[in-house]
């Protein structure tokens, strides 16, 4: 693929991202009661990401927008997502991701990042060798 079409692959991973983040911040807002009661996750850890999704949100939207893109943007968004799903798998194993149901759920939110988080590293890689 050429750097261009890398380049446009990538803005459109970003803005996905993005997108993603934004929605999934307001699922977490408007069912907040369900996410602790019947998944038992943690309010405060309820609060606390759907906070830290509307951040990487906004992080990932402009550097998508940004021209030409910034790699120490996607450095922070490539860092962002890998403390995401560590700090997911850590939730899990702590025990702070309440019953199995929201084990699970924490765990599948974390393995649908991967993806993203794959196709923005591989971005960052190429814009390094690109410098």
């Amino acid at each position: 693929m050429s750097a261009a079409g890398s380049e446009a692959r990538l803005r459109g991973v970003l803005w996905l991202d993005a997108g993603i983040c934004a929605v999934f911040a307001v699922f977490c807002v408007l069912a907040r009661g369900w996410l602790t009661t019947g998944l038992g996750l943690p309010g405060w850890l309820v609060t606390w990401g759907a906070v830290i999704l509307v951040a990487a949100a906004l992080l990932m939207a402009l550097t998508a927008w940004r021209r030409p893109l910034a790699r120490g943007l996607l450095v922070l968004v490539v860092a962002g997502n890998v403390g995401w799903v560590v700090a997911s798998v850590l939730v899990a194993l702590a025990g702070l991701a309440g019953n199995g149901w929201g084990t699970a759920f924490v765990l599948v939110q974390a393995a649908g990042v991967l993806p993203l988080l794959l196709v923005e590293a591989r971005g960052l890689s190429q814009s390094a060798q690109a410098v």
